[in-house]
Formats: C-alpha cells, sequence, structure tokens
C-alpha cells in the first residue's frame, strides 16, 4: 500500500475542508481565557506544519516509536514522513486548529486518519529503516491484524489512523478526546461504519475511551523480542497496546 494509496477517494459531495466541530478547552491560559479549537480536515496549506509537530512530538511520545528510537533513525523518519504525505492525499485527515481569529491558525493538534480497505496491505518490506521495519512488523500488521475489523464489523472499509497528537502547550485541555469525536462526524459523511486504531500510549487509550471507543484487544509489549530474547519493546506503562473501535 505504501507505493500506491488507496483505491478509496472521498465522495465529492463531502466539502474539503469541512469544520467537524468546535470546542472550548478545559484550562485557562495564561492570558486568562480558555482556548478555543476548530477541528476540520487537514489541506495541503497546513500539512508541513502538522507534520513538523507529528515528527518531533508524536515521534518522541508515541512509545514504540521511542522505543525504537526513530528520531535517530534518520531513514525510518523519512519514511514515516513519506507514508503520512501518501495517505494525507485521501483528505481524510483532521487537523485542530486554534481559533484566534489569526490568518493563519497555529496547529494544537491532529489525528492522521485514513480509510483503509480490505484489499490494502502493510508490510515491513515496504520500508527499509530499521525503525519503520520494525514498526511494520508488530504494529501495522501483527496489532492491526489481530483482530479482523473487516470480519468483526462486517465492513469492507474503516476510518484507521496513525499518529494522533497534541501539542504540549495544549495538554490538558481535552483535546485529544475531542479530534477522536470528530472521527464520527466525519465518518458520517464519508459513509464509514467503523473506527479503529491501535493506542500506545495511557493519554491516548483514556481519550479513545472517552471518545467511545471500546477495547477489542489488548497485546502486551513484553512479546516483542529481539533475536537475543530482549525485549523490544521494555515499556513499564502501560504495558499493553489496546486495539479500540468505535460503530458509528
Amino acid at each position: 500500500m505504501v507505493d500506491d494509496v488507496s483505491t478509496w477517494q472521498r465522495p465529492v459531495s463531502v466539502p474539503v475542508p469541512t469544520v467537524w466541530r468546535r470546542y472550548e478547552g478545559l484550562l485557562e491560559m495564561p492570558d486568562g481565557k480558555k482556548p478555543k479549537f476548530i477541528i476540520q480536515d487537514l489541506t495541503e496549506d497546513i500539512f508541513e506544519d502538522v507534520l513538523e509537530i507529528m515528527s518531533v512530538n508524536f515521534c518522541k511520545d508515541e512509545v514504540m516509536f521511542g522505543c525504537l528510537k526513530i528520531t535517530e533513525d534518520p531513514v525510518s523518519l523519512t519514511e514515516l514522513q513519506d507514508l503520512w504525505r501518501k495517505l494525507s492525499k485521501q483528505n481524510a485527515g483532521l487537523v485542530a486548529l486554534l481559533d484566534d481569529g489569526s490568518d493563519r491558525p497555529r496547529v494544537a493538534g491532529a489525528n492522521m486518519t485514513f480509510v483503509c480497505r480490505k484489499q490494502d496491505k502493510f508490510s515491513p518490506d515496504d520500508f527499509k529503516g530499521k525503525a519503520m521495519k520494525a514498526m511494520a512488523r508488530d504494529g501495522m500488521v501483527y496489532i492491526c491484524g489481530y483482530v479482523n475489523i473487516f470480519q468483526h464489523y462486517g465492513v469492507k472499509e474503516y476510518l484507521s489512523a496513525f499518529g494522533l497528537i497534541v501539542h504540549p502547550d495544549f495538554r490538558g485541555q481535552g483535546l485529544g478526546t475531542e479530534i477522536l469525536k470528530a472521527r464520527k462526524d466525519l465518518c458520517k459523511a464519508l459513509g464509514l461504519k467503523v473506527t479503529m486504531t491501535f493506542f500506545t500510549t495511557v493519554e491516548g487509550q483514556k481519550s479513545a475511551k472517552k471518545a467511545g471507543m471500546d477495547v477489542l484487544a489488548e497485546i502486551p509489549y513484553e512479546i516483542f523480542k529481539t533475536e537475543d530474547g530482549e525485549e523490544v519493546y521494555p515499556i513499564i506503562n502501560p504495558k499493553t497496546a489496546k486495539v479500540m473501535a468505535m460503530r458509528i
């Protein structure tokens, strides 16, 4: 699938960008006001801003990529960025923008959502970098394939994602949960019946639960071993990745 963007195409009847949600944060900022956000489609003109946050913050905070040290693996990091670029061509990604009236709103968070179809496949052979090969093997293939979403829900396609991030300046505002809730609005408009992702962090798992997603499976990180028997992901908290989904 990496070489070819999925055969899925966004219906022309759903304009880009569409604003899916407006949201006021939970905490006051230094100016004494609670921030307001717009959650909308990720568009080409702000993609590079999102890519920078994903490359810096997501790659550091996501526990599997953190263990794999992807930020120290330039080949893998470039491959990941290229993957995000290809997936963004579907026009199914989500971005949260600070609603402060500025001409170029600041990116506050993003979810690299995309539509996965039954015929789409990821393979470790798609990548050359060590970190991306490991993530493809353990995350994209093993964890994502642990539950057959197509069979479980009786669908031919669903909304998936490869990366959820809230900028550090806006954490604690409940924005991650709100971005995940926006998936429901997006799915309804696109005619999708299910959304699924595997969540690797405590924060992501909590946000997904609050957004209404159910746990379909928990995969212990300790099962992934090197040839020498060492744990690939020596993670203390959480101890499991969770496959979580929501029927629309």
